[in-house]
């Protein structure tokens, strides 16, 4: 007030509304949100009409964005930042976003990304403003490796068509903008590992090999002397997912190699000593192998699972199978439909008993366990071992363990089974079925009247 009535003594400074911004953050009441507005706004009002000439200050949008960002309130930060970058068009320089402003809205973004449409879009439509920034003077929102990386990363949380191909022009850009002189946009580790991990997440055909082409071009660039690009356990993981969802032979072949080309790198170069495999590369292959269906999969899959168990008890625990490894191998062991892999099947499932009676154990059989080698063992017409499952199925659930509920899958697989082997086989399975059900029952209305 005493400004505009022309005392100039007491017009305030970016310090004056900084001060009552910090004020309001610190209070955190009800009011702080529409009383840090309305001081930006107030701001920005006395220097535009000539009442003071102090200029609006980035120090007190960015402020004002920290309260904003702990809030979650993606409607206000981007209403500070378009505020920011009005006054850089009024040539209020002084208020410029920089790449922090920036980096704040795209991380907020992506925190909200459940409740945020069209993730992808709107991060784009940040890499834009910040080169509509740079074109007109505003060299601070010159965009960085840091801010590619993290538009890539919203791709991963998107459902986007191609996002796959959109992740690649992404990082081709960033290439293009390097060797044009631009040191600061050059891909790194990180960018490789969020545009696999992208690849990873398409349903593109063929893009793990694409994935492979990456990590291959990682190791290359490491070769040459290039310490900003080393492949590491997560690209590395992530390329074995996305061969796991190729469903061929050829993408099972090649995670086992890469498995090799994990353990050989880790062995003798220094710089990869965290890319050694471990229960995720495994059980990665393990399911490339199931996907596949291949005549040997149920062989590679327990010669996967012999080789976890071998490094386990050398001491690389991080390499320990966990159920999910085990419960894999069993589904890469059903999946070819032959007697052989149901026997390697079994096998599996009786190591996992053995595992959850040792002292500590977090290996336990579970239903999908059970399950699946019962579906496995009828659909190659062992009717008594798949009777024999069910029935355990059926126990088990009746004394209160939810997961192993047998599903409508097991029944029918079980009769089709006795179907095939003609009416008096499937007779006898289902009189069967019937007296053990009748003995389990009786045996559970003993226990209650004990």
């Amino acid at each position: 007030s005493e400004c505009k009535a022309g005392n100039n003594r007491l017009a305030p400074n970016s310090y004056s509304f900084n001060a009552v911004i910090n004020a309001w953050v610190a209070c955190d009441s009800p009011r702080s949100t529409s009383r840090i507005l309305e001081t930006i706004d107030q701001a920005q009002e006395l220097y535009f009409t000539g009442v003071t000439p102090c200029k609006p200050h980035a120090i007190c949008f960015n402020n004002a964005m920290r309260y904003f960002t702990d809030k979650g309130d993606v409607v206000n930060m981007l209403r500070l930042l378009d505020q920011m970058e009005l006054c850089v068009e009024k040539g209020a320089h002084e208020a410029a976003p920089d790449l922090r402003t920036y980096a704040a809205v795209l991380h907020l973004l992506a925190q909200q990304n459940t409740k945020v449409s069209n993730l992808f879009d709107k991060a784009m439509g940040l890499l834009r403003r910040m080169k509509a920034q740079v074109q007109i003077g505003n060299t601070r929102a010159r965009p960085t490796a840091t801010i590619y990386g993290m538009i890539i990363g919203t791709l991963a949380m998107s459902k986007v068509d191609k996002r796959g191909s959109r992740a690649l022009e992404l990082l081709d850009e960033m290439k293009r903008l390097a060797a044009a002189g631009d040191k600061d946009v050059k891909p790194n580790t990180v960018t490789y590992s969020s545009v696999i991990n992208v690849l990873a997440k398409s349903e593109e055909d063929g893009i793990a090999f694409t994935a492979l082409t990456l990590l291959a071009e990682m190791e290359s660039l490491r070769r040459e002397g290039d310490s900003s690009v080393v492949p590491n356990l997560i690209c590395f993981n992530a390329v074995l997912n996305a061969l796991a969802k190729e469903k061929t032979r050829e993408a099972a072949l090649r995670a086992e190699q890469l498995l090799d080309r994990m353990t050989e790198l880790s062995q003798k170069d220094p710089a990869y000593t965290d890319s050694r495999p471990d229960v995720v590369s495994f059980a990665s292959a393990i399911s490339a192998w199931a996907s596949a269906r291949a005549p040997e999969s149920a062989e590679r899959a327990e010669a996967l699972i012999s080789r976890m168990e071998r490094l386990a008890n050398e001491g690389q625990t991080d390499a320990a199978p966990d159920w999910l490894a085990y419960n894999k191998a069993i589904l890469a062991c059903t999946t070819i439909k032959s007697v052989n892999g149901m026997a390697r099947a079994e096998k599996i499932l009786q190591r996992m008993e053995e595992m959850s009676e040792k002292p500590g154990s977090s290996v336990q059989p579970d239903g999908f366990s059970y399950r699946s080698v019962l579906l496995g063992w009828a659909t190659v017409g062992n009717t008594e071992r798949a009777q024999e499952l069910l029935h355990f199925l059926e126990a088990e659930y009746a004394k209160g363990r939810q997961g192993f509920k047998p599903d409508g899958n097991c029944y029918k697989a079980v009769d089709a089974a006795l179907q095939a082997k003609g009416p008096q086989v499937r007779k006898k399975g289902q009189k069967r079925r019937v007296v053990a059900k009748s003995k389990e029952t009786e045996s559970s209305e003993e226990d209650d009247t004990t």
